[in-house]
């Protein structure tokens, strides 16, 4: 008895037979997945001679391309997410009620720009729109311009035969005759038209000239202070 664990001590304690290593490292290659052999080209050993830019590297389906680390579609992590953060569509307060709101947004078009034959109902009016129009014409007065392209809208996108109402024809023939003083007299401003630059150079020394005074002259109840029946 002692002899045989003493032979089973120094089994233990000497190396494996190589009919068990085998066996051993046969299971742990079986456990793993097998390496395909490398037919590719040997690494070069060859120092750069340029900076490798980044799109070489990477590039980018889209504008960006985050990473996938759950290896699962977009689609299936909003749903599951739909049970694991306890919401539904836009209610909640998790990352897919704000997707799905933002979704719902794109899907309703409220942001989208107006259609032509709807310019004029709020664009054409709108303090941006005059502002971009003034910031793009610099020196030049689009304010008929703009009329025109309120009475494109109304008559040819939209159709209708008198699309000037009277006050809007009256605005659209002294706009017209704005634009005419201002390319006929250069520099012309408020008095004659509504323009008035803000850089104006003024004289060093501003002479007024004052009207004269009035001559005073008595009231007509200072004469008529005798007469009957004044009080």
């Amino acid at each position: 008895m002692a002899a045989a664990l003493a032979t089973a001590a120094q089994r233990a304690a000497g190396p494996l037979s190589p009919a068990v290593s085998s066996r051993l490292f046969s299971f742990f290659r079986l456990s793993r997945p097998a390496r395909a052999p490398s037919t590719g080209p040997a690494l070069s050993t060859d120092p750069l001679e340029r900076n490798v830019p980044m799109k070489e590297i990477l590039q980018p389906l889209w504008v960006l391309e985050p990473p996938n680390f759950l290896r699962r579609p977009v689609w299936r992590q909003f749903w599951e997410a739909q049970f694991a953060n306890r919401s539904f569509f836009f209610f909640g307060n998790a990352w897919t009620s704000a997707a799905a709101f933002a979704l719902f947004i794109w899907w309703s078009r409220v942001f989208d720009p107006p259609p032509k034959e709807r310019l004029d109902r709020y664009w054409l009016n709108s303090p941006k729109f005059r502002i971009l129009s003034a910031f793009h014409n610099p020196g030049k007065r689009p304010g008929l311009k703009i009329s025109l392209m309120t009475y494109e809208a109304r008559y040819c996108f939209r159709g209708l035969d008198h699309p000037f109402t009277l006050n809007e024809m009256k605005d659209f023939l002294y706009k017209l005759r704005e634009q005419y003083l201002v390319h006929k007299y250069t520099g012309i401003q408020f008095p004659f038209v509504f323009r008035q630059y803000n850089r104006v150079s003024t004289p060093g020394t501003l002479e007024v000239h004052t009207a004269p005074a009035l001559q005073q002259a008595p009231h007509f109840h200072e004469h008529a202070e005798g007469a009957e029946g004044y009080h």
